[in-house]
């Protein structure tokens, strides 16, 4: 305890993510400390009597401090925060945390008290407490940070910046009257807009009225806090905006009010009076709708006019019968691929295509494989397990000579070691050798006379055949009409739903093509990466880059290595393949609000969640019907299209120097 060394804010350098990260003595120091911690948690009881002792209190605060981290919180918190106040420093994460942990007492009442009001460390304070906020008692915290939060109110700009973020990310409703205030005053302003939008602000008419009234960056801020707003009349303010508002604002508009009931009924009164367009409503939008709606009349009149975007899914329950009986025989070279979302646990019972005995193209163990009968067993096995509950590709070829080979999400996964070339007669769709039967759902199933390549395989796996002429090879093909199943056992039904693969028809697609080209041409040009910076700042929401922005999406900083192909591809198609991290995470609240967005952590009684721009925010499991993760990225779709072609070529210019 003698060694007392506290640990040293620098020096400093990013890591390979652009994360700062501590080197030199910094770093030596934080691995001393490490060490010495080490081996006093070892002895937890000799440390707790030895605190108690006469003799530990003539040593340094430092020294009694470590030791008080080394023990159980529920032994240490106590006399941390007891000590936190004898520090010549600002305290760290665990220090302050224990503090404001153990609020039912006086004493760290006082102490967190004594923090916030030092123009020292009030900063680091801040921070600290934003980034635990999540893990503490709001009852216990929030009068504490609402008392500081009024007395920097009064005070300089840089504290009224402060007292935004505690209201904001304390959810301190009782202070919104102050945060509207700020409003009125120009060097408070976006501070004050950015802490409204974490409060969802229940008085949105002042909000409405900045924007397109002022600059571009308090408008767009204005609208962001008006759309995240409880109010109802704040989906009402917005559709009202609606019409004189830019692509890139419209979409916003869209995302944020369409997971509210009162929300989602603006925007069918839209699309029923034209003032939307049923081009805007693009399918992550159109899935709220649908939830939020539930089965309302709005409901019904919504999904007439969009109807390209509910698709019909083949639906398995689990049983054994949960099958569609279509006689079909795999005979040479071939290729089965379709999108597969399966429910619950994952296992041999889950099967995309069988018959007994000489086929069974299931999920074992949680990984697609082909099973051919008792003596071939697995003929290969992908090496990539399947995620529960999201949309993923999956496919199986044959070459000429008998070799089997798997792919997931257009990515090849297996290839089998020996030659399967026999004939496989009566296979149904769903069947699987237990007794059980597949429990999720299939769409665009299909089955070629050929064996596809990987290239053929991932370019085309996003693209529907529906309504256009089948090619010769494709012999079996769900999207040719909802007859094309066969015959339905009792566990298998079609179903139109929101809820399904990222499908484009020929159209689409090729208007898709079309766009990669033209964006691709506008990256290759000579632009400003100064102007592009600027550009980028949109990206920040989610992204960090160079140690500034949001912790949503991946980090960008070395965006410039990537090569302009791959960047292009994340951002115009963002849903084709998603990297698990990435998801979103749908949380539907038994009151009939969605919420989407970046799951963080959970405990026993809530869900963290994190959206872009907004405070984390910590939703109680009691008040939630249900939460899952979609196969939908948490990049928006049409990022480029609200972009001029030179701010698009700038913004490249700038993403290529980040390497």
């Amino acid at each position: 305890m003698r060694f007392a060394g506290p640990s040293l804010e620098g020096p400093v350098a990013p890591d390979r993510r652009g994360k700062p990260i501590k080197i030199g003595v910094a770093y030596e120091r934080e691995f001393e400390r490490f060490l010495v911690r080490m081996y006093l948690e070892r002895q937890p009881e000799a440390v707790a009597a030895f605190l108690a002792s006469a003799e530990a209190k003539s040593l340094p605060a430092e020294g009694r401090m470590f030791a008080a981290l080394a023990l159980d919180p529920k032994v240490g918190a106590p006399l941390v925060a007891e000590l936190v106040g004898q520090l010549k420093r600002a305290p760290g994460p665990d220090e302050l945390f224990a503090v404001a942990k153990t609020l039912d007492q006086p004493a760290s009442v006082a102490v967190l008290r004594k923090l916030l009001a030092d123009a020292s460390v009030r900063n680091r304070v801040v921070e600290l407490l934003l980034v635990t906020r999540t893990d503490l008692d709001p009852a216990k915290v929030g009068p504490v940070v609402a008392e500081a939060a009024k007395g920097l109110l009064t005070q300089g700009a840089d504290e009224r910046a402060l007292a935004a973020q505690l209201i904001g990310g304390f959810q301190l409703l009782a202070l919104e009257d102050d945060l509207l205030a700020l409003v009125g005053r120009e060097d408070s302003r976006s501070v004050a807009l950015i802490g409204l939008q974490q409060l969802r602000t229940t008085k949105p008419e002042a909000i409405a009225a900045l924007v397109g009234a002022s600059s571009a960056e308090v408008s767009n801020l204005a609208l962001r806090a008006l759309v995240a707003s409880r109010a109802p009349q704040a989906s009402v303010l917005a559709m009202k905006l609606y019409p004189s508002l830019s692509v890139n604002d419209r979409k916003v508009v869209l995302d944020g009010i369409s997971g509210t009931k009162a929300g989602a009924k603006a925007i069918a009164a839209g699309l029923a009076d034209k003032s939307v367009a049923v081009a805007d409503i693009e399918i992550p939008v159109a899935e709220k709708l649908a939830i939020a709606l539930g089965d309302s009349p709005e409901l019904a009149a919504v999904s007439a006019q969009l109807g390209g975007v509910f698709r019909s899914v083949l639906a398995l329950d689990g049983s054994n019968e949960a099958v569609a009986k279509t006689g079909l025989v795999l005979k040479g070279a071939f290729t089965v691929e379709t999108w597969v979302r399966l429910d619950g646990k994952i296992d041999n019972n889950d099967s995309l295509l069988g018959a007994p005995g000489l086929l069974d193209l299931n999920f074992a163990g949680g990984v697609f494989r082909a099973y051919m009968g008792g003596k071939i067993h697995d003929a290969v096995v992908a090496g990539k397990p399947t995620s529960v509950g999201i949309w993923t590709h999956i496919a199986l070829t044959r070459d000429a000579e008998g070799i089997l080979r798997t792919y997931q999400d257009g990515e090849l996964t297996g290839t089998s070691k020996t030659a399967q070339p026999h004939d496989l007669p009566g296979l149904t769709i769903g069947w699987s050798t237990p007794k059980g039967g597949t429990l999720g759902a299939f769409a665009e199933y299909r089955i070629w006379n050929v064996e596809r390549k990987p290239g053929e395989i991932r370019a085309n796996m996003t693209r529907t055949f529906a309504g256009d002429k089948l090619p010769a090879a494709l012999v079996f093909a769900s999207a040719s009409g909802d007859t094309a199943w066969g015959k339905l056992g009792a566990g298998a039904k079609l179903v139109r739903t929101t809820d399904a693969p990222p499908l484009l028809n020929a159209e689409q697609f090729a208007a898709l093509e079309k766009k990669t080209a033209r964006y691709a041409a506008l990256a290759a040009k000579a632009g400003d990466p100064a102007k592009g910076k600027v550009v980028v700042a949109l990206c920040q929401a989610c992204h960090m880059i160079n140690g500034q922005g949001g912790l949503i999406g991946p980090n960008l900083s070395g965006a410039g290595a990537m090569g302009t192909e791959a960047v292009l591809r994340n951002i115009i198609d963002p849903n084709a393949a998603i990297e698990a991290a990435y998801r979103i995470f749908q949380v539907k609240l038994k009151a009939g609000e969605v919420i989407e967005a970046f799951y963080v952590s959970e405990d026993a009684t809530a869900y963290v969640l994190r959206q872009p721009g907004g405070a984390d925010r910590r939703v109680p499991k009691a008040e939630v019907a249900s939460a899952k993760y979609l196969r939908r990225s948490l990049m928006p779709e049409g990022l480029l299209d609200g972009f001029t072609d030179e701010q698009v070529t700038d913004l490249f210019a700038y993403l290529k120097t980040l390497k």
